[in-house]
């Protein structure tokens, strides 16, 4: 019985991935370009190693590399997925429109250029950016802030210059800032979801639309939650937080349409050269001062815990202190107690 269901699992997963190859037939089809070996071999050993699995038919892609993640939801090409992802997330049928260019800002975060990683508008008018984070403690609040502040006076430039005297400031629509992160770090420490979502609103319960809306999604709490019967919102942020067989089985077994994005990616196995170029590319956008940023935010926690330590130990020392004090006193009390019985 388990051999067979092990059979039909082997079936399925051929049936997604196509057949899988051995270690040694993906190393000599890397090495039989000279060029291409060379490239590879100038890749980080984890990257190399990802590469080797997912060529081998033995693991899938992970969709957060930046480029990845732009050729699956390419709104020119596919925009129906990143409308059926947004819909998803924000809880209402949404369309996407058109892609708004992608230009530099002019804001300085102190580190590097600000630049979106999809930007679209949809077919109410509402604007959403879409990024896809690797640390959470690079996009502070701060940071989302400035992307989503700047994505609503880019919308009231747009629409006030189209619309010229007959301009009101009821045709600005909403803004919506969805950031994935890979590692949510300190920021999400002691929470438990996997979505979060926020608007501004007044304490005195006025009702009034102030436009900017922001949905943050840490990854990695997701693949650390259980989740049986898995929602749609479920099924994609396995499809973007996932690269194990059993995920992916799990998704395309609930949600077959699944199958087509996966097979999408399936393609590189055949491509190595696009799939390297695509790693190559990934490790050229990463900064260089976001990554000392990275440091110094790790150095930061790390202080923060040896603080807390060091203070956790003080309370331990004034606790001892406080308890041999009063085993001190117990013991005079029970010599006082002895005496009073002598007499």
């Amino acid at each position: 019985m388990g051999k067979m269901a092990d059979n039909v699992q082997l079936k399925d997963y051929r049936f997604i991935f196509g057949e899988p190859k051995t270690r040694e037939e993906v190393i000599g089809q890397l090495q039989s370009e000279e060029q291409l070996w060379r490239t590879f071999c100038e890749l980080t050993v984890p990257y190399q190693e990802e590469i080797i699995a997912f060529c081998m038919g033995n693991q899938g892609i992970k969709i957060t590399y930046d480029s990845v993640f732009k050729y699956i939801f390419n709104p020119e090409a596919k925009p129906e997925r990143l409308s059926d992802l947004l819909s998803e997330i924000i809880g209402e049928k949404v369309r996407e429109k058109q892609v708004l260019p992608g230009e530099s800002r002019e804001i300085f975060d102190g580190s590097s250029l600000v630049i979106l990683d999809i930007l679209v508008e949809l077919e109410s008018g509402a604007q959403a950016d879409v990024e896809m984070q690797k640390v959470g403690n690079l996009f502070p609040g701060q940071r989302s802030a400035c992307y989503s502040a700047d994505m609503l006076i880019r919308q009231f430039s747009r629409v006030k210059a189209r619309k010229k005297e007959a301009f009101r400031y009821k045709d600005v629509q909403k803004v919506y800032s969805i950031i994935f992160f890979e590692n949510s770090g300190m920021t999400f420490r002691g929470h438990t979801e996997y979505l979060y979502h926020a608007k501004h609103i007044f304490d005195t319960g006025l009702e009034m639309d102030l436009l900017q809306e922001y949905f943050l999604i840490p990854l990695d709490i997701f693949r650390k939650t259980t989740h049986n019967e898995i929602s749609k919102l479920e099924a994609w942020l396995y499809f973007l937080s996932s690269d194990k067989p059993e995920d992916i089985l799990k998704v395309v077994g609930k949600y077959p349409e699944f199958r087509e994005l996966y097979q999408d990616l399936i393609v590189f196995r055949y491509q190595p050269k696009e799939l390297i170029d695509m790693y190559r590319k990934a490790l050229r956008e990463a900064d260089a001062s976001d990554i000392k940023y990275m440091v110094e935010e790790q150095q930061r926690e790390i202080e923060e815990l040896k603080e807390t330590n060091e203070s956790l130990q003080e309370t331990n020392e004034n606790l001892q202190e406080a308890n041999e004090s009063l085993q001190e006193q117990i013991t005079k009390l029970h010599i006082l107690l002895e005496e009073m019985k002598e007499k």
